[in-house]
């Protein structure tokens, strides 16, 4: 991994080889493949330490919840860019002394543009837009922010490198039926995505104000009026004010429709790649990483949360079931995803 590092950073000798890149870009993806199957057995034994699962204790090792996401995130988008539009020995370049080093978008197919479009909208929302509009981001642990980033990077140049060079998408692939099904899924789930954010982000403002107004006139509900001194009663309490439970739209059925939303995305834009494999261990691993957590999420709502619905779901309407859990305390702290 060291020595795919060291290569990555040395970019611009992609362009000395056909040979060099070829095997480089193996190395990248023998290793990406390695990855959906790594996320799933690991976060369905242990947690990512952000959002709801983010643990105080560890401020040490956090960073400021906004600046960390908006910098991991920011990643894939730069990543992927840098790696598309780079030189390669497989281009023809045209004939003039600065080719090399400029860039010409006129050299790029129509279908290669749309599919780039569509991996920088969703990544212009989820690191600048989605950051900017919620009320508020815990925490992200060191771990969790570097090997987001570690990600990030193979997922962007793979994906990037693809589209550009490796992948076969001529003037009229945008045309295709596999092409425009891929698209028009990509879009639904992006708008399952961003929906059932902004329904979260309105609880969240509302919920802010009304503590805001307890605090203003020393109001205490009925949790506050009946709780015990003991640490237990006093963190439920503190979840039950920085926690709600959702009802709106697809929330009805399941805990995450967010994630599924995300998933959604990932499969429509790897119908629209066709026969791309960093497409499709992308579309992988999304559910790698988001279906463990939303089985978490389902389990620790239940937990701390009695009048939870008990026939919602995880993340998939009507299918993935978790036990039952017994009630009890956490310790854990604040809201994002």
């Amino acid at each position: 991994m060291y020595e795919i590092m060291n290569e990555f950073i040395n970019f611009r000798s992609f362009i000395i080889s056909k040979e060099y890149e070829v095997e480089f870009y193996n190395k990248v993806l023998s290793f990406y493949c390695y990855l959906p199957i790594i996320f799933f057995v690991f976060l369905l034994f242990s947690k990512a330490f952000y959002g709801k699962f983010h643990i105080k204790e560890l401020g040490f090792l956090n960073l400021p919840g906004k600046l960390g996401w908006s910098l991991m995130e920011l990643v894939s988008p730069a990543t992927f860019l840098y790696s598309f539009l780079a030189p390669s020995p497989f281009i023809d370049h045209n004939d003039d002394e600065t080719s090399e080093t400029s860039i010409n978008l006129s050299s790029y197919t129509t279908s290669q543009k749309i599919l780039v479009s569509l991996f920088l909208i969703h990544y212009i929302n989820r690191s600048i837009i989605y950051t900017y509009r919620a009320p508020n981001i815990a925490p992200i642990n060191l771990m969790v922010f570097s090997s987001a980033i570690l990600f990030n990077l193979i997922n962007g140049y793979s994906i990037g490198r693809w589209i550009s060079v490796f992948g076969n998408y001529p003037e009229e692939k945008y045309k295709e039926l596999s092409f425009i099904l891929g698209v028009i899924i990509f879009f639904i789930g992006m708008w399952i995505n961003i929906d059932h954010d902004n329904i979260l982000f309105e609880l969240r403002r509302k919920n802010q104000s009304k503590i805001s107004l307890e605090k203003k006139f020393d109001i205490k509900n009925d949790d506050e009026k009946n709780q015990s001194d003991d640490n237990s009663n006093n963190s439920m309490n503190d979840i039950r004010k920085k926690y709600f439970i959702p009802n709106e739209k697809l929330f009805y059925y399941v805990s995450c429709p967010s994630y599924l939303g995300e998933t959604i995305e990932w499969i429509g834009f790897a119908i629209a790649c066709w026969y791309s494999l960093p497409a499709l261990l992308f579309a992988l691993a999304t559910p790698a990483n988001l279906f463990p957590r939303a089985r978490q999420t389902l389990k620790w709502y239940r937990e701390n949360f009695k009048e939870y619905p008990k026939e919602r779901k995880a993340i998939i309407p009507f299918i993935w079931v978790v036990k039952m859990m017994p009630p009890g305390g956490s310790k854990l702290d604040h809201n994002t995803r």
